[in-house]
């Protein structure tokens, strides 16, 4: 009995034969939107940019080392929701470890990267 059959919709790993980068897109733009009241809001309140952390040289998810050099899908992703919502960003780059420390500072209003529940690169 497959998927359709049982009245399930198949999983995102059920799709792709690796399972892994489909997965991994669908949850970066789930959270992107689901971010999206909450950041529109903010910005709403607040004349300043949103400060956007982005990981360095994570292929294909973040690619550059630098603001000026960054790209990848994660920020591609992040640009059209800013376009579209007509959000005021700066990109700052570092190490996933700096982004994630400044997030959680403060100083980094929306990470764009993946997630996961333990912190396993440097």
């Amino acid at each position: 009995m497959n998927a359709k059959q049982n009245g399930h919709l198949p999983s995102f790993t059920a799709i792709s034969a690796t399972g892994r980068p489909y997965l991994a897109v669908a949850c970066s733009a789930m959270v992107m939107f689901l971010l999206w009241a909450e950041i529109s809001q903010a910005q709403n309140q607040s004349a300043k940019p949103l400060v956007v952390g982005s990981e360095e040289d994570y292929p294909p998810f973040s690619i550059g080392k630098t603001a000026e050099a960054a790209g990848g899908f994660t920020l591609e992703l992040w640009k059209a929701v800013a376009a579209e919502q007509k959000l005021n960003h700066t990109v700052r780059v570092d190490s996933f470890r700096k982004i994630l420390e400044d997030f959680k500072e403060g100083q980094i209003d929306v990470l764009i990267n993946q997630a996961a529940s333990r912190i396993t690169r440097a």
